[in-house]
């Protein structure tokens, strides 16, 4: 016959509605639903699609099933706990096809659209008649023999190897795995192993410590690494970029004698000093740079004075002219009126003007000489100390 589901609310419902309006606690039965119950042992058949034997209006569906809560699985009624008659919840297991919420509802523990389905041999689960999940019994073929016990000695099902010790650096690992550079653990023949797959650590990918010269960039040790003994190339053999500076002859350096002294023979850029390169340089009286040559030029064109600048002996006028000078003292010292090159200490030739040893030098003492003409440096266009500094 025909039946509904009622769930435990609707049973608690009814039950908790009685006690609150006064009404009797007795719950109908299937085939009344209005008026009074009247007689407890009516005929359910007389009964009809109404309620009788009592006063009252109300019309009985003769069909709604109101079995209270604590009846039997066995009752032939859908009752509170059950999810189809006599079966699910708190019952045995549904057949296929009946209503069902959850898998333990049915008795091929299958349920799907809330529908107890038919176990199969392909739905992941062992079902009765089953050896294992969908194998075996009922369900060809055979299961596979079970995983075996690493550590026992014997290679099973799931293993590479199994020398029956706990040693993980002989030729098979704790884990019945055959060792591999990368599983973390230093067998023969390895430096290092630090199981993960980058080569910009300490320990490469091939299991060898890092060292300057393999090719790989270590981090935060190494700026470069060209894989080669050659120090001529944009990377050392300290794994260091080339720069000017660092004592070794790159291209397009001219030489490197490893300091930033440009009075030797290598200047700061690495280039050779030449006359003209604007420095002076020890076997130079003078460098104007590009400045340099014939009057009214302050050094000649060779950056040597032709009057043997430093024997203490004045050329002819002020004018310079090839083989003549400003002033000639004899001696080395820039703080005085003539300095080296043979030329009258003045305001931005970057000598500190002290000491006035020559009355006909035209210019004036100095507070300071920074060798430039910018009086927003502390050092004003005529070598006096700038008040805001």
């Amino acid at each position: 016959m025909g039946h509904y589901r009622v769930g435990t609310w609707g049973v608690i419902g009814a039950v908790v509605a009685a006690g609150v309006w006064g009404c009797t606690t007795d719950i109908a039965p299937i085939g009344s639903n209005g008026g009074d119950a009247g007689s407890q042992d009516q005929d359910p058949a007389a009964g009809g699609d109404h309620g009788e034997g009592g006063s009252g209006s109300g019309a009985g569906t003769g069909n709604t099933p109101t079995e209270p809560a604590g009846g039997t699985c066995d009752d032939g009624m859908l009752n509170a706990g059950e999810t189809d008659v006599d079966c699910g919840g708190d019952c045995r297991g549904c057949a296929v096809s009946q209503y069902c919420l959850r898998s333990t509802d049915c008795l091929s523990q299958l349920c799907l659209l809330e529908e107890c389905s038919p176990a199969t041999c392909r739905d992941g689960r062992q079902n009765p008649g089953e050896e294992g999940v969908d194998c075996g019994g009922d369900c060809p073929p055979a299961c596979a023999p079970p995983a075996g016990v690493c550590g026992d000695g014997i290679v099973q099902r799931g293993e590479e190897c199994d020398d029956g010790n706990d040693e993980d650096t002989d030729g098979c690992t704790n884990v019945c795995t055959e060792p591999v550079c990368g599983d973390g653990i230093v067998q023969p023949g390895e430096e290092c192993d630090d199981g993960n797959n980058s080569s910009n650590d300490e320990c490469t990918n091939t299991c060898e410590r890092a060292v300057c010269g393999d090719g790989i960039v270590q981090r935060g040790v190494e700026l470069c690494d060209d894989g080669n003994s050659d120090s001529t190339d944009s990377c050392t053999n300290d794994c260091v970029a080339a720069a000017c500076g660092d004592g070794i002859v790159q291209t397009p350096e001219e030489c490197d004698d490893g300091n930033l002294d440009n009075t030797d023979e290598c200047t700061d850029r690495c280039l050779k000093a030449v006359c003209g390169d604007g420095i002076v340089q020890q076997n130079e009286g003078c460098d104007e740079g590009g400045d340099n040559g014939p009057a009214p030029a302050l050094c000649p064109a060779t950056c040597v004075f032709d009057d043997n600048c430093g024997d203490g002996k004045t050329g002819p006028g002020f004018e310079l002219e090839p083989g003549t000078e400003q002033c000639d003292d004899g001696d080395d010292l820039d703080e005085n009126s003539c300095i080296s090159g043979c030329r009258w200490n003045s305001c931005g030739d970057g000598f500190l003007y002290t000491e006035e040893t020559d009355a006909e030098n035209p210019n004036s003492l100095e507070e300071c000489d920074d060798g430039n003409t910018n009086p927003n440096d502390g050092c004003s266009e005529e070598c006096t100390i700038s008040p805001e500094f």
